[in-house]
């Protein structure tokens, strides 16, 4: 096991729009009529919102674990100024673009994502967050260069819900890039005999290991001896410089038996197994 620090960035740069029934063919990338994002039915049709991402190639790659993502968008008009419920479904879509309409609305690839929230004005300025960890995962994984996000309005049948939102939302991305395979596991002395066996003079080996972090971060090491089903030691080492052999002196007896009697004293002993 190796152990790395996570990084937090933030979106490249980021779009808004909305595709209405009432304008099938309207185009509204960063133009919507009033300049903000509305989702629901607004009196004369049904209106649904998208954002999209710029990503940060930083955090791009096939060994990038996001441990959190988060988009935040403004709650900034409704329709009451009393107590609303409001109940949207989130979806990670195909990209929306300069053409994306209602007759040409982005396609939803995963979905969805409950958005609820109460607002109590009809100007609430009411932050609100969207989880799309695993979203963006995705994403950053294929090397993907930008994330959209559609926003429906469970209920587009009556203005209750109705719902705009500001043009400038954020994406929050809390990630690391795992570190390579560890290769070049080993003991410090260690001997390979001919029975298959791995042995060691001393009873309390190095045990040794080296990986490369794509970050250039320092990474750290688990070393694990196991005896079937029985750990016999489970230490971490320090932090060693991306591709340097990372080393720890075992604190506990490794060995389960002398190779033969005629060998001096603890002069080598057999490893239950290769440390994990």
């Amino acid at each position: 096991m190796t152990i790395d620090p996570s990084y937090t960035v933030s979106e490249a740069w980021e779009g808004y729009g909305e595709t209405q029934s009432a304008y099938p063919t309207a185009e509204e990338l960063d133009s919507t009529f009033n300049g903000d994002v509305s989702v629901g039915y607004d009196g004369g049709g049904i209106d649904r919102g998208y954002y999209v991402f710029g990503l940060p190639s930083a955090a791009d790659g096939s060994t990038t674990y996001v441990l959190s993502a988060t988009v935040t968008a403004t709650a900034v008009a409704t329709y009451s100024s009393t107590s609303e419920a409001h109940d949207l479904d989130a979806y990670y879509t195909s990209q929306y673009s300069s053409t994306s309409s209602w007759n040409s609305a982005p396609t939803a690839i995963a979905g969805p994502e409950a958005v609820d929230f109460t607002t109590t004005s009809t100007t609430p300025n009411q932050s609100v967050s969207i989880n799309v960890t695993s979203w963006v995962q995705t994403d950053l994984q294929a090397y993907g260069w930008q994330f959209s996000l559609g926003l429906l309005n469970t209920d587009e049948a009556d203005t209750n819900g109705f719902v705009e939102f500001g043009p400038t939302p954020t994406l929050s991305i809390t990630y690391d890039h795992a570190p390579y395979a560890v290769g070049g596991v080993a003991l410090s002395p260690e001997n390979w005999a001919a029975d298959g066996d791995l042995y060691t003079s001393t009873l309390t080996p190095a045990f040794q290991a080296s990986s490369t972090d794509p970050d250039g971060d320092e990474i750290a090491y688990e070393f694990k001896v196991e005896q079937g089903s029985t750990v016999i030691e489970d230490d971490t080492s320090g932090y060693f410089a991306s591709g340097a052999t990372g080393s720890l002196a075992s604190t506990a007896t490794s060995c389960t038996s002398r190779p033969s009697s005629r060998r001096a004293p603890h002069d080598a002993c057999r490893v239950p197994s290769t440390p994990a």
